[in-house]
């Protein structure tokens, strides 16, 4: 199912695993409310920009890499837990925006 919507929402993202070369994938990019801590060790919900890769192309993916989509920078923040089993879901990412 995740491939059905990432064929009719997604876009091209590219994506530079472990600070290496680009490589273009289609992801789905939105703002969506994610639970972040804050540095009293808080949590609080906040909108953040969410990058939705499938699984086969967010697997080298890790916190720190850059991300470019829609003609913005950004850096992986953190990958969002999910519990589904499916080979085929979506890998979510929480994002900073960063100046290019």
């Amino acid at each position: 199912m995740a491939g059905l919507l990432n064929g009719a929402f997604g876009g091209p993202v590219t994506i530079f695993p472990a600070g290496g070369a680009g490589v273009e994938v289609r992801g789905v990019l939105r703002s969506e409310r994610v639970e972040l801590e804050t540095a009293e060790g808080f949590e609080v919900l906040s909108a953040a920009p969410v990058l939705k890769l499938l699984k086969a192309d967010a697997v080298q993916l890790q916190e720190g890499d850059r991300i470019e989509a829609q003609g913005r920078t950004y850096q992986v923040r953190f990958r969002i837990p999910v519990s589904s089993p499916a080979s085929d879901r979506f890998e979510p990412f929480a994002l900073w925006e960063v100046e290019a």
